[in-house]
């Protein structure tokens, strides 16, 4: 996202790699186990999804018993049945 920010002129370079570098020094948990490999395999074989990284998102919400927020009406529609931990971020 970063990098599409600077393509199009949004920030600079520069901005980016302060951004970067603030994030890399964020306390996240990185998640990779085979367990979340497979679920999210079995829900983007389940819902039909073009690609893996919305499943990843999805397997990784079910597994830890989270919700999932999102503003992404073609994912929604796709999703059906919807998970019941799957909420719609409606933004304006």
């Amino acid at each position: 996202m970063l990098r599409k920010k600077v393509r199009l002129g949004l920030i600079t370079s520069s901005q980016a790699t302060g951004f970067y570098d603030d994030f890399c020094q964020m306390p996240v948990n990185y998640l990779d186990s085979n367990t979340v490999r497979d679920k999210t395999w079995y829900i983007a074989e389940r819902f039909s999804l073009a690609t893996l990284y919305d499943a990843a998102f999805l397997a990784v919400s079910e597994l830890e018993e989270a919700e999932f927020w999102t503003a992404d009406q073609s994912l929604l529609n796709t999703l059906n049945p919807c998970p019941e931990y799957v909420r719609f971020l409606n933004i304006p």
